[in-house]
Parts: C-alpha cells; structure tokens; sequence
C-alpha cells in the first residue's frame, strides 16, 4: 500500500473480499435484526463515522494508497450494516473530519453497487457542512 499512515495495521476484523450480496454472510442476520429494531422505532437514518469506526484504521486525513487499499480496511460487519440498512431504505451516512471527501465516495463506490452507494450521504469538514445550522434543530 502506498500509505504513509503510522496507525495502519492488520486488524483482523477486516477482509479483503467484502461481498454484500452473499447471503450467507456471517454478520447478515444480526445486521439485519439491527436494521428491524430501527425501523420498529421509526428511526430513518444512520450515521456512521469513518475513521475507527466504518474502518479499522485512523486515516489522520492523510490516506495516500488507493480507495480499493482503504477499502480492505473497512470492518465487515459495519459493511453489511450499512448494507443492510440502504435495502431497507434506511438513509445512511458517513461522517467525519477527514478532508478527503473524494477518497472516501470512491471507497464507498468501490464496496456498493451504484444504485447503493449513490445514496450514501458523505459529510466531511472540508465542505464547511459542519458549520451549517439546519432549520430542524
């Protein structure tokens, strides 16, 4: 990888051969029972920070490898959360203060099928978001 990340490691809750449409991943049924409580408490959005969380690494920021590379760091199970989360037409985002905006659409591109990843909401601090003040609160 051509990472210059210090905190990078080989955690072993993450794998190389992500693939969200078989059904006879391991973490499917728990996820999918998660999925079922929320949508029993009329909760319709899921965020989900990156660094530490959708990843088994810190990026700092800084990921200078490959969005395929950073995406073998991504913990399976939080995968097939989100997963199963956007067939049950949950909204999903991805939440950080990474500036790498860009980089992490590409991971999710890269571990979603179009018509998914698409619907993945990307808030990072480069795009002043976090300064907005929304109507709602």
């Amino acid at each position: 990888m051509n990472n210059n990340n210090s905190n990078t490691n080989n955690n072993s809750n993450t794998n190389n051969n992500i693939n969200t449409t078989d059904a006879t991943n391991p973490n499917r049924e728990t996820c999918n029972t998660i999925i079922k409580g929320l949508i029993n408490k009329n909760i319709n959005f899921l965020a989900i920070d990156f660094d530490l969380t959708l990843c088994s690494i810190h990026t700092s920021g800084r990921w200078n490898g490959t969005a395929k590379e950073l995406s073998y760091t991504l913990r399976p199970f939080m995968v097939e959360l989100l997963y199963c989360a956007l067939l049950n037409n949950i909204c999903v985002a991805i939440v950080t203060f990474s500036c790498q905006t860009t980089k992490i659409t590409s991971v999710i591109s890269t571990i979603y099928p179009k018509h998914l990843a698409d619907r993945v909401i990307i808030k990072c601090s480069e795009d002043a978001s976090w300064d907005n003040k929304s109507e709602l609160l």
